[in-house]
């Protein structure tokens, strides 16, 4: 985990590379997957974290900590969506709180949590997560356990969905944003932990790809057809093959160590993944 202080440039820097490597549209929906890596940790006032869930420099939502009155045992970590994107959330007593979905939770158009942010409601403008004020706790986030947000967001005037993994500890003193993913194809539902379509879940993907001792290895559960490629800290190729098959094993011994990333594409979805070598 890495501390936010600054992080515009940090996130500017991020977007760059990301670039590189975000997949072209398909005909079938696909899950475009964003690991948050380093995760970014909002820890002191006004930490903040852009979203733009597909890369195309509109921002979608951004997450803040902040003290409210200025007064820093009055602490929360809240989110504002772009105006008419709209969160999975319930009314507080000032304002809304997003819902804490588990993994596996639909999102889509049939959810009655929606609220939007229309630009008039003031109060729609600020989702809270957790937060602390007067010695009093509030929100659905602060349990120090990981919680996906149901994001609903518009692209050319189309409704997508989407998520973003985040850990809050009790009274929204900080917060870790881990991770995002959303579906390509307009109007489609996805589940909240969701990364790549056709591939059993988040945990699996974190756990099965990894490297030791200058491979790098990657494992499924089900035969996966589609292309690995593996990219530099300039955006450079450094490997390309086919992946066709549960498993796949990497030698990287004529690189330098370093953080790579490594970028998986299949007609079901692409997933993309830094990892150190």
């Amino acid at each position: 985990m890495k501390k936010s202080t600054h992080f515009d440039t940090k996130i500017k820097a991020y977007s760059a590379m990301a670039l590189c490597f975000t997949g072209a549209g398909v005909a079938n929906a696909q899950i475009v997957y964003t690991d948050v890596n380093p995760d970014v940790v909002l820890t002191n006032n006004n930490d903040s974290i852009v979203i733009d869930f597909n890369n195309d420099a509109t921002l979608d939502l951004a997450i803040r900590r902040f003290d409210w009155s200025g007064v820093a045992t009055n602490t929360a970590v809240v989110l504002k969506p772009a105006i008419g994107n709209s969160i999975m959330a319930t009314m507080g007593t000032t304002i809304p709180y997003v819902s804490a979905l588990a993994a596996g939770a639909v999102i889509d158009g049939a959810a009655t949590t929606w609220m939007v942010n229309d630009g008039v409601d003031i109060q729609r403008s600020k989702f809270g997560l957790a937060s602390t004020y007067s010695g009093a706790t509030y929100g659905h986030f602060g349990d120090a356990t990981d919680h996906f947000i149901g994001c609903q967001f518009l692209i050319g005037g189309a409704t997508y969905y989407g998520w973003v993994r985040v850990n809050v500890p009790l009274g929204g003193a900080t917060g870790t944003v881990k991770d995002y993913a959303y579906q390509s194809t307009a109007g489609v539902a996805i589940n909240a932990g969701d990364m790549v379509s056709g591939i059993d879940n988040a945990a699996q993907i974190e756990s099965n790809i990894y490297s030791f001792n200058k491979n790098i290895f990657v494992n499924f559960n089900t035969a996966l057809q589609g292309t690995i490629k593996i990219y530099n800290s300039l955006g450079e190729v450094v490997y390309s093959d086919n992946m066709d098959g549960v498993k796949k094993e990497i030698n990287m011994s004529s690189q330098a160590s370093g953080i790579y990333m490594i970028r998986i594409e299949s007609a079901t979805g692409n997933f993309t993944k830094k990892i150190k070598l």
